[in-house]
């Protein structure tokens, strides 16, 4: 993965022209952005830009992007255009529903699903909770589902326990590491997209990120509401095929 930015060098009308252009030439493109100020939004590209100004990302910074959620229908492709007015609003284009949710409520979990019928059965004995399903990554490795239920710790096996949130001990994580370890930021999963950032840089070591999207798959009281996605180019298949 190679990130580079332009916004040092560019407005946001001429990010949105270079980034149309790219689509429009047939490069594969994938949108980034930073957790830490100044915000800026990188490019993952086959190689570096041309004809224009841009950054390559620090190592360092790595830990701290996301991905930018991806549109499903055309309505949410208006919604997510990035735009000079919404440019402080962060949350818009890097958190959907459930990572929303995980950022809001006292506890979350990011486990490993072992099987479709495995959250069926587990949704069965959580009434009202939602279990989102992100799909595979790291070459299938993970099976990533998301509940901000606090029971889903007595029905999941403890074995699949990712990364935890949990207000009710110190710093706000048990699990993903020693407290502190991002700096002086990175243990409160309170902030915009540093849930999920964790999940990136401890279980997936970075060699692949959280694809979002604009709707999410999920399972409630024993029953599966699936999402028609648009076919996903990042990999080979169905990343939602267990």
């Amino acid at each position: 993965m190679a990130l580079y930015t332009i916004d040092p060098y560019t407005t946001i009308v001429q990010y949105n022209e270079a980034l149309q252009a790219l689509r429009n030439n047939l490069i594969p493109v994938k949108e980034f952005v930073s957790l830490r100020a100044p915000y800026h939004w990188y490019l993952d590209l086959p190689y570096a830009p041309l004809l224009v100004n841009y950054d390559a990302i620090e190592k360092g910074q790595l830990r701290y992007v996301v991905t930018k959620v991806k549109p499903i229908r055309a309505q949410d492709e208006y919604l997510l255009q990035r735009r000079e007015s919404n440019a402080n609003d962060l949350w818009k284009y890097v958190e959907n529903e459930p990572l929303r949710e995980a950022r809001e409520a006292k506890y979350a979990l990011f486990f490993n699903a072992a099987s479709f019928e495995s959250l069926k059965n587990i949704s069965k004995n959580i009434p009202g909770a939602k279990i989102y399903y992100f799909g595979k990554f790291r070459d299938n490795k993970f099976r990533i589902a998301l509940c901000t239920h606090p029971l889903i710790k007595s029905f999941a096996n403890a074995n699949s326990f990712l990364i935890e949130k949990d207000n009710t001990s110190k710093g706000f994580r048990k699990l993903g590491g020693a407290e502190g370890t991002q700096g002086n930021q990175g243990n409160d999963y309170r902030k915009v997209g540093f849930f999920e950032a964790d999940l990136n840089y401890r279980i997936f070591k970075q060699k692949d990120y959280l694809v979002k999207y604009s709707e999410t798959p999920y399972f409630l009281d024993g029953e599966y509401y699936p999402v028609k996605f648009q076919k996903d180019q990042d990999q080979k298949g169905n990343r939602f095929a267990f």
